[in-house]
């Protein structure tokens, strides 16, 4: 991943090397590589939370899993709706997309081409969109 980031920053016609390249990508990429993984965090959170009365109730899970599969105890309902968890996914990935060109852009102050940063960004970001927009229709 960090070379074709740095490769697609070399087309954009940074002509730093490589380890450089990779060093000023490291911040910005681990901001928005967490947003992704905060907004998984999240989907997991809102649909196992409401399990955690029925785990403690019966920690071995075995009567309440009998329960849920014979239709005799409904299974909990999610506390957040598929969509909204997927439209705070989404704000989540923006947020740190612009997060993470600010960091790119300060990184990079007083050099030529701060700017040329985004082109990987957003690769990296629309690839954690579409993931976390894929939930919706999951």
């Amino acid at each position: 991943m960090w070379l074709a980031l740095a490769f697609v920053l070399r087309l954009a016609g940074d002509k730093a090397p490589w380890s450089h390249l990779w060093r000023k990508l490291a911040l910005p990429v681990a901001v928005v590589v967490s947003a992704g993984h905060m907004s998984k965090g999240l989907a997991k959170l809102v649909s196992w939370l409401p399990f955690l009365p029925g785990a403690l109730r019966d920690p071995s899970g075995t009567e309440t899993a009998r329960a849920i599969s014979q239709k005799t105890m409904p299974a909990p309902a999610s506390l957040l709706s598929l969509p909204t968890v997927t439209w705070i996914g989404l704000g989540l990935v923006v947020v740190a997309f612009f997060v993470a060109m600010r960091e790119y852009r300060l990184a990079r102050r007083g050099e030529a081409g701060a700017n040329r940063g985004a082109l990987p960004l957003v690769l990296l970001a629309l690839c954690f969109a579409v993931i976390i927009a894929g939930w919706r229709y999951a």
